[in-house]
């Protein structure tokens, strides 16, 4: 694969990962099977960014662009996570 093509793969993925919020929530109700949807995406973002390192080392690196949008909502979760376990008010 090209350059191109793995990173605009990358970016497909972050952008369903990131979307996940509005997509899966509105078919189980409120819950956070979006997390698990969105870190469930995550795996085949990972596997691209392996995939492209190895393949055009330091010049694939472009697919990192859609690391923020892939770890959006496992991000969030753990840190409201983290915040509850240690003595937030939470609901």
């Amino acid at each position: 694969m090209s350059r191109g093509r793995l990173l605009m793969c990358s970016m497909v993925i972050a952008i369903l990962a990131a979307s996940t919020r509005w997509s899966v929530q509105a078919v189980t109700g409120p819950s956070f099977a979006f997390v698990a949807a969105s870190a469930v995406l995550a795996l085949p973002w990972y596997v691209l960014l392996v995939v492209s390192v190895r393949r055009h080392g330091k010049s694939g690196l472009w697919v990192l662009l859609g690391a923020p949008l892939v770890l959006l909502w496992p991000l969030w979760f753990g840190l409201f996570w983290y915040a509850c376990s240690h003595g937030a008010d939470c609901p």
